[in-house]
């Protein structure tokens, strides 16, 4: 439903007011994870369309309805002005839950009254999802896209960035381990479809698992052990997911063999894993045919391009490098004995464009979004954009592959 996710962003961008001065410190102490939980939930449910969030969305709106109540309480002796902070704190909590509309919808109706800027963009938020409508989108891939959009598409409201600013400090003195929901709502502000920051992750599979995590979690076994063990065991599956996910670090084998270490790939376990690294290599190559139409040939000479310089509209070069580079090491593991220096320079280089291109996944279909129409060089990035995660995946396939012929062939088993 549109109404849900126009809630959902509205209730994000007041969330900041939850924090205000004027709210005490053991009203904060006791529902910011409340807050986080339900504004967690709501965006998720509509980021991550294939997980029911139906329980977790009726659990936290139990929870925000009692922080809003704490807060009512606190904010009833207060003059209720135009720019009342207790006021739009008591606005915020009535939306900042999954799917109680009758409710929420007149708390989005107050707090956007009070801020052009907020109404100028859930405007701007309602005029997207009928471009998105128009492209015949699906209705859950509408949302999706929307979700993920920068969550002030134009200025933020007067002074906004301060109250955030003030209320970020305010949780870290009381609790430093909330870093890693200010991490979570500065990736809303800046539009990222992860809700977490994985590099590597460019299917979102470890994203969308602790998303399931939290929305299956129940009340006994995690949300009621308090802030601290939340935020540290969040933190700590943000951080196990990353360590899966990330790209090998060929620098080890690069000392391995400046120190004299004979390789042998002649092994039965290094030929074993030739194999393994040319079936994926073989997959990435089969990713790569399918982009049409290709970039232009760019040859093997060229010199490698400074990855710190590129740009989204250079993806045509970028996913040649990658055929090169590709085409490189599958002539550098044929043999039993093979240059090492030069096939680990290969595969370090593949490694920073895997880099560069997890940096980039967010912005992948957005850029292709806006550039579809085009029928110049723009258009065949945007044909490129598309197919960017595929080919990432199997990017990451290779390197992986790679890192464990590299230990067979250097004894590193």
């Amino acid at each position: 439903m549109w109404g849900q996710i126009l809630v959902v962003r509205a209730a994000l961008r007041v969330l900041p007011f939850s924090f205000f001065a004027r709210v005490s410190d053991k009203w904060t102490r006791g529902y910011a994870i409340t807050i986080f939980r339900s504004a967690l939930i709501g965006w998720a449910a509509k980021n991550f369309s294939a997980h029911n969030f139906k329980f977790a969305a009726e659990q936290a709106h139990i929870f925000a309805l009692l922080a809003y109540k704490g807060a009512r309480s606190e904010a009833k002796n207060a003059a209720a002005t135009d720019a009342d902070p207790p006021f739009a704190l008591s606005a915020g909590l009535r939306v900042i839950f999954g799917y109680s509309l009758s409710v929420a919808v007149k708390g989005v109706a107050f707090a956007v009254a009070r801020s052009s800027a907020a109404w100028r963009s859930l405007s701007v938020d309602f005029e997207e999802l009928e471009l998105l409508d128009d492209m015949d989108l699906a209705a859950p891939v509408s949302e999706s896209r929307l979700i993920n959009r920068k969550l002030w598409p134009e200025k933020p409201a007067k002074n906004w960035a301060d109250i955030w600013g003030n209320a970020t400090t305010r949780l870290l003195t009381l609790d430093p381990t909330y870093q890693v929901w200010i991490d979570w709502y500065n990736r809303r502000i800046e539009g990222h479809a992860a809700a977490f920051d994985i590099p590597g992750d460019t299917d979102r599979t470890e994203d969308k698992k602790i998303l399931a995590r939290l929305a299956d979690a129940t009340d006994g076994d995690f949300w009621n052990k308090g802030a601290t063990y939340v935020n540290t065991t969040l933190q700590r599956w943000i951080d196990e997911a990353r360590e899966r996910v990330a790209l090998p670090n060929f620098d080890v084998f690069s000392a391995r063999a400046s120190a004299g270490v004979m390789p042998d790939f002649g092994t039965d376990e290094a030929v074993d894993r030739r194999a393994d690294l040319e079936q994926k290599i073989a997959a990435l190559n089969d990713e790569l045919a399918r982009l049409e139409p290709a970039p232009a040939p760019i040859g093997h000479n060229r010199p490698p391009l400074d990855l710190d310089d590129v740009e989204i509209d250079d993806i045509p070069a970028i996913v040649q490098e990658v055929r090169v580079q590709t085409a490189v090491l599958a002539d550098e593991i044929k043999p039993s004995q093979p240059d090492l220096q030069k096939t680990l320079e290969t595969v370090s280089r593949l490694r920073a464009i895997g880099g560069w291109l997890a940096k980039k996944a967010d912005l992948f279909v957005d850029k292709a979004v806006e550039k579809a129409g085009e029928l110049t060089g723009t258009g065949i990035v945007a044909v490129l954009l598309l197919q960017l995660p595929q080919i990432q995946s199997a990017l990451v396939a290779v390197l992986k592959s790679a890192e464990k012929w590299l230990q067979a062939g250097l004894s590193m088993l």
